[in-house]
């Protein structure tokens, strides 16, 4: 974007194009560390997990056939909540458990299931602007627009840069679709797991 799109817009475009992005990004950056601010785990499991001192058991799966059982977890060693899993990767029960999100490096349960939504609806929207404003450059290369800056480095390269532009162009889309689809899915799947319809999630 700032190497490639901002450089070829005329002086004021290019401030606007950079400005937008930039609001995109720190929407971005800001929602996903106040995702990864938010502790998943399950109340009841809290204490235990984070004590230093504790040796945290082996679970053998000859002797049992899953974590948790009857509100149990035999790794944590505690009773917890109903709908709560035990986590793999986190090594900790989170409550209401969607799914372990490796973009926030974090479980995603009922306590930032919210934060998450509203997280990938930041991605849908970035992704939207960039390409939007790849999209503009791209089309406005054909037409010799006065809006483009004529004389700038790769203007002796138009077919290379055209090529750059319409692969960032469709990464964008494609990564946009993919949104929409885990919209979408986790709308559902919190419907049915937390009785949640999507614009709860939001507000």
């Amino acid at each position: 974007m700032f190497g490639l799109e901002a450089p070829a817009l005329t002086f004021g475009w290019n401030f606007g194009a950079v400005g937008a992005a930039s609001i995109v990004l720190g929407a971005q950056i800001t929602m996903v560390s106040v995702a990864t601010s938010v502790d998943p785990v399950d109340d009841n499991a809290k204490g235990t997990i984070y004590n230093q001192s504790r040796i945290v058991p082996i679970f053998d799966r000859s002797t049992r056939r899953h974590v948790i059982e009857g509100d149990f977890c035999y790794i944590c060693e505690v009773i917890v909540y109903k709908g709560s899993k035990h986590c793999r990767k986190c090594n900790k029960c989170v409550e209401r458990f969607d799914h372990h999100c490796r973009w926030i490096n974090s479980c995603v349960g009922m306590k930032n299931y919210r934060l998450f939504v509203w997280t990938v609806i930041t991605w849908m929207v970035a992704n939207v602007v960039m390409s939007t404003i790849a999209g503009f450059v791209f089309v406005n290369s054909f037409l010799e627009s006065n809006l483009l800056e004529h004389d700038i480095w790769w203007s002796s390269q138009p077919i290379c840069v055209r090529v750059l532009l319409g692969f960032k162009i469709t990464t964008h889309l494609s990564i946009f679709i993919y949104q929409i689809w885990l919209m979408w899915f986790h709308a559902k799947l919190g419907e049915i797991m937390f009785g949640l319809k999507i614009v709860h999630c939001i507000y």
